[in-house]
């Protein structure tokens, strides 16, 4: 039996092509492995499942710190009933990362896949706060439960429904079955038919509405954080963080995060779309010429330690005009994609970058900028994985693209 075809996307399947190739000094080809290919090369071309399986449980070590558990169902913790024993902060260094997105996920923390069988899958992501987590979590399930019993959506909206929370020592961990590509991949990978986006735009415009009407705001609305089911009915909610009370946010931080909530959508919709989902949501008025203090990004663009309201909202809007989906010729760059990889890998000096080629390019310069920088990340992501296996260092091609904009 081979390995699940929905563990690894396009490009880390081209990424792990390279690496065996590299390490292995011969084309292997990724649809025959019988194993994740993080696998293969660790146990040096072992395929046996039965083999893999023994090499991992000789290396578990018990836990000697204190462990918390909240999960779905009894059956879930007994499922994972062995973390109570053994570290999964030790387990977790022997499994892949998240290899099933279209770009590396945070490095600063734990995004991994995890097994126990090598036939049932989950998807585990480090969490800041054990509690909050939870809370949030559960009140999104009472959220989604209250939000289809309205019946007011053709489409139902529900949490993860099997996953469990581990605390050990001070780490904590969610971990969830494995759901295949996410919602925005969807969108990327397939031409989706119109109505049924055109559904789904309006199911998600109920659902802001309906959480402002129990006020509440969740700021992670986002395809990325969405899976949508195989018979296009039912959208499932993956990420428990951020949830808030809309009468304790202020109109600033409102406006604010109602900017950004546009930007998670701009890889895969255009703004008219976005503009739907976000449709007859309470907007709000401000005193524009107050001063703030500008942030990094902000300081690098003004050269300034202060700007007024109006100059940092209008810089949100250079974010939504980089992170977005731009078609250049008979080619895409998804910017919210390069986005999110310059803020997990790169400083908040380069990344400023970006928006002083945006601020200095001509146009073409700049479709020309966006297309270099694309390559570079893909690039640079690539290398990334391959020193994860080999002694070779990580490289730097994102920052040999973003220095030229120097002395702009």
């Amino acid at each position: 039996m081979k390995i699940n075809n929905q563990l690894l996307s396009e490009n880390f399947k081209d990424w792990y092509s390279e690496t065996l190739s590299l390490i292995f000094n011969k084309n292997i080809a990724i649809e025959e492995l019988k194993v994740h290919p993080h696998f293969f090369i660790l146990n040096k071309r072992i395929s046996s499942k039965k083999k893999t399986l023994e090499i991992i449980s000789k290396k578990l070590k018990k836990t000697t710190k204190k462990v918390m558990i909240v999960s779905s169902s009894k059956k879930t913790n007994g499922y994972f009933s062995i973390f109570k024993r053994y570290s999964l902060v030790e387990y977790l260094r022997l499994m892949p990362l998240i290899t099933s997105a279209d770009i590396l996920q945070n490095p600063h923390k734990i995004c991994s896949l995890l097994t126990l069988d090598l036939k049932s899958w989950f998807a585990v992501v480090e969490v800041k706060d054990f509690d909050d987590y939870c809370r949030t979590l559960l009140s999104l399930k009472r959220l989604t439960k209250k939000f289809n019993s309205q019946k007011i959506s053709k489409i139902k909206l529900s949490i993860v429904k099997d996953w469990i929370l581990i605390k050990e020592g001070k780490r904590a961990f969610f971990i969830s079955k494995f759901l295949g590509q996410t919602f925005e991949q969807d969108l990327k990978k397939y031409s989706m038919n119109k109505a049924t986006k055109t559904e789904i735009i309006k199911c998600l415009n109920k659902f802001a509405l309906f959480s402002e009407s129990e006020r509440l705001y969740w700021r992670d609305l986002a395809p990325r954080n969405m899976f949508l089911s195989e018979n296009k009915k039912e959208i499932t909610l993956i990420d428990f963080e951020n949830l808030f009370n809309t009468t304790e946010m202020t109109p600033l931080t409102r406006i604010y995060w109602d900017k950004f909530r546009r930007v998670w959508f701009g890889d895969v919709l255009d703004k008219n779309e976005i503009d739907l989902i976000y449709k007859n949501l309470p907007t709000f008025s401000i005193d524009q010429s107050k001063m703030l203090d500008a942030d990094l990004f902000e300081k690098n663009y003004f050269n300034k330690k202060k700007i007024d309201t109006r100059s940092h909202l209008d810089f949100l809007e250079l974010t939504a005009n980089f992170e977005k989906r731009h078609v250049l010729a008979k080619n895409i760059v998804y910017g919210h994609r390069l986005g999110l990889y310059l803020s997990d890998f790169h400083s908040s000096d380069d990344e400023s970058k970006v928006y002083l080629a945006m601020r200095d390019f001509s146009s073409k310069d700049w479709d020309g900028f966006l297309l270099e920088l694309q390559k570079a990340v893909d690039t640079e992501q690539q290398n990334y994985l391959i020193s994860i296996y080999t002694n070779k260092k990580r490289t730097d091609e994102v920052c040999e693209v973003l220095n030229k904009v120097k002395g702009k």
